[in-house]
């Protein structure tokens, strides 16, 4: 999986105390992304989806932290490194909440077929334009590789419990939701249980968590527009 980082503990991006995993690759782009440095996929941020999912146990288990959150970057432009990293760490979390500049609709419909393709799916995943053998159909390659990432993308959708979806706009920042950039974001919570904890999040002011993380400062949280002069 291409990664940017993971940190802990993280009390902006979902309710309670999280983990929160920053991943490398957009091709949305959209005008006044918070993390514009995360859009290139870059191969040197690689890691192995084994590792890093023991990684993030290793966190939850020293913190004592049961709740998680992906972003990035886009982590649903790595299809079959997200689902298997989620299946790797379920049993260790009670809530997994995923940023998406997908649709949701966009989503199900790539996973079902009903879309051929969706923008930027080939992210931190093997590329489906591989080299064609004499051995195969000269479309065989390319379909199988949309097979394992439409199975990938319904795979990851059933092991999370809460989806914030769509890109972001920048026109649409009002500033009032704590866990969507822009009012065409919705969120959808998929566990019952969760459902209270959600709901009080929503009905909280924007916060940013500012922390030192290695040599640099983060600002964590779902930030207002920024001012024009």
């Amino acid at each position: 999986m291409l990664i940017d980082r993971a940190y802990a503990p993280v009390v902006t991006l979902g309710p309670g105390q999280r983990i929160a995993v920053w991943t490398v690759g957009c091709s949305k782009q959209c005008k006044g992304c918070a993390n514009p440095e995360l859009w290139r996929a870059d191969p040197a941020r690689e890691m192995d989806d084994a590792q890093f999912a023991d990684a993030l146990i290793g966190m939850a288990q020293q913190g004592g932290i049961r709740r998680i959150t992906f972003s990035g970057g886009d982590p649903f432009e790595q299809p079959e490194s997200l689902a298997r990293v989620l299946a790797a760490i379920r049993p260790f979390f009670d809530d997994i909440l995923v940023y998406t500049g997908y649709t949701i609709e966009e989503l199900h419909g790539f996973a079902d077929g009903t879309l051929a393709h969706l923008r930027g799916m080939s992210h931190g995943d093997a590329p489906c334009a591989v080299p064609q053998s004499h051995q195969f159909p000269p479309d065989w390659t390319h379909h199988a590789c949309l097979a394992r990432k439409r199975t990938a993308v319904k795979t990851a959708l059933g092991l999370i419990d809460a989806l914030v979806d769509g890109p972001y706009v920048e026109s649409l920042n009002d500033g009032v939701c704590a866990m969507r950039g822009s009012s065409n974001q919705r969120v959808h919570v998929f566990n019952d249980a969760l459902r209270d904890d959600y709901n009080a999040s929503l009905e909280q002011p924007r916060r940013i968590q500012n922390v030192h993380f290695g040599d640099t400062f983060m600002s964590i949280g779902i930030h207002g527009r920024p001012q024009e002069a």
